[in-house]
């Protein structure tokens, strides 16, 4: 344990419309009301509670700052600097979230859930809840050393998490975790001008496109008036117009492409129905995108660390209650390419002919577009080609495939159609692009266990629109299936060591990765049956929370996600450690984008892909490769 580290937690003001869970927690912190009327310090010698102004902070320099999510209590401590409370120059020497280990730990972030799980320690969060809306300054002296106390136990108890159950949290992890925290608050620079012509832009469409819409504002006489998103209003006007209407909207399912495609040019309201949804969701993410900006044109973004199953970074963050924050701009999901470019919106919108004229009408949102290196800097993306794919090969023993692409650097879709689809010339890609594009959502979508239904959504998906019927989906996958025996032993391997969990009794079922990083399935049991009477297997990923379904492919994607996540994260860790000059601005999913300074791009490029391959030792033998591309403007 460090002799130097302290628990902060800050207590601050709260109401129903000014709360972290509808604002941001940089917004909520840098807010106008904002008012940290408590903090309390315990370990290493401190033990006070007490106004932040009453505290000598420069002791606390160079500590170790235990927080629980101290994307909050961290950046409440940058608001005291802001407001000269707290020395601009106090620092930690880490910050360590007891939030973060909990996650690493498999149990819910909440501290309480966090103590009853780690410690067996009750804690009573009840003080919080009558705080809403009320100043502490107003309280008589007994609720005051009410609160009190509360912040106190709060901060025992997320000391106690880190004294006792920090050495299950492995270094690496830990300084991914406060990489991933500080990337955050530096931010991404973004160019405002686009983000505001992306809101006028849209605003405007959405507009034109809701008076398309027949039940909204409707004419006497016409169909019932509804709300643009009503779900039933779609299928009265089927009704009225005599044609059929889907059970969904999904803009990726085959079914709903093919009733726009035969019922769209006839009736304008069927395309745009769904163009409205999709409108109106990327102008809420643009407005949230604005939100988050901030005087230096940095975008804040909130991430989480472990936030997904196999322990993956997630869209979003907490506050200090470990609740949901609101206006929330999800940087793991942002889309690839320009959305709603004149062209596409032309087909069912009628423009005028001098705005189809003005070449400076350019109506394509491309969110991605709106991060902008700044004067003197470049953005680095790097990306790990077709990793989960490569690791699924290397991970079944498939040494024909891995040999292909290890000796002739051809691409893994190129290896596979050679090795398992019979392809015997020359470049795939140019002399058969069906032939590749079928590979392709193989390669991508197939190695876990996906039957046809599936297949077809991912094919349609992941390997730029391919089409395929169902009866085609299910001849594919079953060629699929006979083609790579070691991926289906693979899967029932997987199956096979869950089973002997359940029939043993096992409180828990463990697998173990290649990296030395354990996966754990909590309360493994039956389930109930399937669809073809099959008995079903279910387990708890995170502790205390809800039972998911299990089978071969589901728990081989698992091992598969977590591996690719660990080269990540090691690579992370390397690339601060060796080069940072260059800072990870963000990740998402395999890829980091980083901050090159102009005239030392070119000669970091090769260092940065060196390392994000060779930082998992244990991983040799896999043939991992890093695309990469240096621009102003991030692109994929």
């Amino acid at each position: 344990m460090d002799t130097n580290a302290v628990d902060i937690d800050f207590e601050t003001y709260y109401d129903d419309d000014y709360t972290a869970q509808k604002l941001s927690t940089w917004n909520y912190v840098f807010d106008e009301r904002f008012d940290a009327y408590l903090v309390a310090i315990y370990g290493s010698g401190f033990d006070f509670v007490g106004s932040p102004r009453d505290f000598d902070w420069s002791q606390l320099h160079g500590f170790v700052w235990v927080m629980h999510n101290a994307g909050f209590d961290g950046l409440v401590v940058e608001r005291l600097k802001r407001d000269k409370l707290v020395p601009g120059t106090l620092a930690p020497s880490r910050y360590f979230d007891t939030a973060d280990m909990a996650a690493f730990l498999r149990v819910p972030r909440k501290l309480k859930d966090a103590a009853r799980l780690l410690l067996d320690h009750e804690v009573d969060k009840s003080v919080r809840a009558f705080m809403k809306g009320v100043r502490f300054e107003t309280l008589d002296p007994t609720k005051q050393e009410a609160v009190k106390a509360y912040a106190r136990n709060d901060a025992m108890t997320g000391f106690a998490l880190y004294e006792k159950r920090r050495h299950l949290w492995p270094e690496v992890e830990q300084r991914v975790s406060e990489l991933n925290l500080l990337a955050s608050w530096r931010g991404i620079p973004v160019d405002p001008r686009k983000v505001e012509d992306a809101r006028l832009n849209l605003t405007t469409l959405l507009w034109q496109v809701e008076k398309l819409l027949p039940w909204v504002n409707p004419e006497p006489g016409g169909p019932q008036e509804a709300k643009p998103m009503s779900p039933a209003a779609p299928r009265r006007q089927g009704v009225l117009d005599g044609i059929p209407v889907p059970s969904s909207f999904d803009s990726k399912d085959p079914a709903v492409i093919a009733w726009e495609k035969e019922y769209g040019p006839r009736f304008p309201w069927v395309r745009v129905r769904r163009h409205y949804g999709r409108i109106n969701t990327l102008l809420q993410r643009v407005r949230n995108f604005q939100k988050n900006l901030r005087d230096d044109n940095t975008l804040y973004y909130q991430c989480k660390y472990h936030g997904a199953g196999p322990g993956r970074f997630s869209g979003g963050s907490e506050n200090e209650d470990g609740r949901e924050s609101g206006e929330k701009f999800n940087v793991q999901n942002m889309p690839r390419d320009v959305m709603f470019s004149l062209p596409q919106r032309h087909e069912f919108m009628a423009y005028t002919d001098a705005e189809l004229a003005d070449p400076t009408n350019d109506w394509g949102i491309n969110l991605r577009g709106f991060i902008t290196a700044p004067d003197g800097y470049v953005l680095g993306t790097y990306d790990y080609a077709q990793i989960e794919a490569r690791i699924l090969l290397w991970r079944c023993g498939d040494k024909a495939t891995l040999k292909l692409i290890r000796e002739t650097g051809m691409s893994i879709y190129e290896a596979y159609a050679r090795t398992k689809l019979g392809w015997k010339g020359g470049k795939l890609k140019v002399e058969d692009p069906n032939l590749y594009r079928l590979a392709k959502a193989l390669v991508l979508g197939a190695g876990y266990q996906c039957w046809a239904n599936a297949f077809q959504k991912a094919a349609f998906i992941l390997a730029n629109g391919l089409e395929l019927d169902l009866a085609r989906c299910e001849d594919v996958i079953r060629a699929y299936r006979a083609a790579n025996p070691l991926v289906v032993q693979y899967w029932e391997e997987h199956k096979k060591w869950l089973r002997f969990s359940i029939t043993r009794g096992d409180s828990t079922h463990e697998v173990r990765l290649v990296s030395g990083r354990k996966l754990t399935y909590f309360e493994p049991q039956w389930g109930p049956k399937d669809q073809y009477g099959r008995t079903s297997m279910k387990a708890r990923i995170v502790r205390g929370e809800n039972f998911r379904t299990f089978f071969g492919g589901k728990l081989t994607e698992n091992e598969i996600q977590a591996t690719a996540r660990d080269i990540l994260v090691e690579a992370w860790v390397a690339l601060a450690d060796k080069l940072p000059q260059a800072p990870v601005l963000f990740s998402v999913h395999d890829e980091l984008v980083l901050l090159l300074p102009e005239n030392e791009a070119a000669s970091l490029d090769g260092e940065i892909k060196r390392l994000m391959i060779t930082s998992s030792p244990w991983a040799e033998g896999c043939p991992l490769e890093v695309e990469s591309a240096v621009s102003k403007v991030y692109t994929k």
